[in-house]
């Protein structure tokens, strides 16, 4: 009796502990015309539908992803949600995505929605939402 209320309290932390994280699949990643370390990320149509672009802005002031809702906001909008970074997790962010992505490996990228942990690329995170 004792296992089985251990292994649920124990399925119940764990449970709590991934719904921090708000993941998406990367399909590619590509810089944005006329800048030198900004680049746009494509995803699933699922995540198309909550946001309309995905920047990794390493360029800024602030590093930071951002997401746009255009459908919402309009296409001159502020994002819709910003994620900070430091300037060289970014560099590495962006340069871990890109060589992931040649070896043909699935990206996942895992945001901590609660405590702004620095993003997880895990290819598993994501499955069953490509």
């Amino acid at each position: 009796m004792k296992k089985i209320i251990l292994a649920l309290l124990v399925l119940i932390m764990s449970s709590f502990s991934m719904a921090e994280y708000f993941s998406f699949p990367v399909h590619s990643i590509s810089i944005v015309d006329g800048y030198d370390s900004v680049f746009v990320l494509e995803s699933s149509n699922k995540m198309k539908s909550m946001s309309d672009r995905i920047y990794i802005d390493c360029q800024g002031f602030l590093a930071q992803i951002a997401f746009y809702n255009d459908s919402k906001n309009g296409q001159n909008a502020a994002p819709e949600e910003l994620y900070d970074l430091d300037h060289a997790y970014c560099e590495y962010l962006v340069q871990e995505i890109d060589d992931l992505l040649e070896q043909d490996i699935d990206v996942c990228l895992s945001l901590n929605i609660e405590s702004y942990e620095l993003p997880k690329i895990n290819e598993f995170m994501c499955e069953g939402s490509n």
